[in-house]
């Protein structure tokens, strides 16, 4: 007898042993691991609370320059999808098998700004010359496409040399305003979509190559559903309204 309880008893235990891995199993296919470009940090706010009300999967988001992801992805950096700030750096995560480039969609174009830390907005590159500001923010122009983006904006006024010395460069476009708002920077060219109801002047859309927002799924996490699933609500209405409010313009 006692041993048809033990018996029972183990056969119980390994059971339940079976049904919680499986329920971690489910939980961790609800998580889909995102990499994000830094301009996106204010968006996602919003996005993902009403992604996951939608569909029922959870996001973790990592943010950086697009061109950092990229190279992380390349390297089987563990993400179900890339938002990228550009459609450059989303191609070259698909280059390899990280990604899967048949699944690239531009779902929204971005916009540069300029920011003060204090006193009046500018409204040209030129005004970054006056003596007033001694330290200018931009991302990195080699892999932050607002970065790219923004040297743009200054050799298109012909500014650029004059205002190299005044550059301090940020890791990404997030950093680049941070300085800006902690006075480290006393202006900077950032993300509109990172500003909110703070005041700035926008960059004319002449003066850049137009910032296309670039979605891809990626295959390191595994959760190929969970980026499918992101991918479709991006273009839903839902999300585009959203985007839209952010400072992003439609496609």
């Amino acid at each position: 007898m006692c041993d048809r309880h033990g018996s029972v008893h183990a056969q119980a235990s390994v059971l339940m042993a079976a049904a919680l891995l499986t329920s971690c199993r489910r939980e961790t296919k609800l998580e889909v691991r995102l990499a994000a470009a830094a301009d996106l940090a204010v968006a996602l706010d919003e996005l993902v609370p009403a992604f996951t009300k939608s569909t029922g999967f959870t996001v973790k988001t990592t943010f950086g320059s697009s061109g950092q992801l990229a190279e992380q992805l390349r390297q089987g950096a563990p993400f179900d999808a890339f938002a990228s700030a550009n459609a450059a750096f989303a191609m070259r995560a698909s280059e390899g098998e990280a990604c899967d480039a048949s699944s690239r969609i531009t779902y929204a174009k971005g916009r540069i700004a300029f920011v003060v830390h204090e006193g009046t907005v500018i409204t040209s590159a030129r005004d970054l010359l006056a003596a007033r500001f001694k330290r200018i923010a931009i991302a990195n122009p080699e892999h932050a496409p607002y970065g790219s983006a923004a040297k743009e904006a200054m050799l298109h006024e012909g500014v650029f040399d004059a205002l190299a010395p005044k550059l301090v460069i940020a890791e990404n476009i997030q950093q680049a305003l941070q300085w800006v708002e902690s006075g480290n920077a006393d202006a900077g060219i950032v993300a509109d979509s990172l500003l909110g109801a703070r005041p700035r002047s926008l960059v004319s859309r002449n003066a850049y190559a137009p910032l296309e927002q670039t979605f891809v799924t990626c295959k390191g996490h595994g959760n190929t559903k969970g980026g499918e699933a992101l991918r479709a609500f991006l273009q839903s209405t839902e999300a585009r309204a959203i985007l839209g409010r952010s400072g992003f313009d439609l496609p």
